[in-house]
């Protein structure tokens, strides 16, 4: 959240220095905020069952499958199998990279 009052003020600097930028420089700015993807983050209790995961034979060629592809969360937490925690799955992705 700090980083984000930062820019802020930074551009606000900017719009004092080029004002005929300023408000295009203010939305991309605002818009690349918007679209920020966080991936989750786990406990540890959690991440236990994620290396568990890791062991599932079955879970193999699917973890194979995001590794080759180097999926990124916005797209692996769809891919998680039903009854499966996303965030965990994630987690063990990650573990396996």
């Amino acid at each position: 959240m700090r980083n984000i009052r930062e820019n802020n003020k930074k551009l606000e600097e900017i719009k004092g220095e080029f004002p005929l930028f300023s408000e295009i420089i203010v939305s991309l700015h605002r818009e690349k905020n918007r679209k920020m993807k966080v991936e989750p983050t786990l406990n540890p209790q959690k991440q236990v069952e994620a290396i568990q995961m890791l062991t599932d034979q079955q879970m193999q060629p699917l973890f194979q499958k995001i590794s080759s592809e180097y999926l990124y969360w916005d797209k692996v937490k769809y891919m998680a199998p039903k009854g499966i925690d996303k965030q965990v799955f994630w987690q063990a992705v990650k573990i396996q990279r």
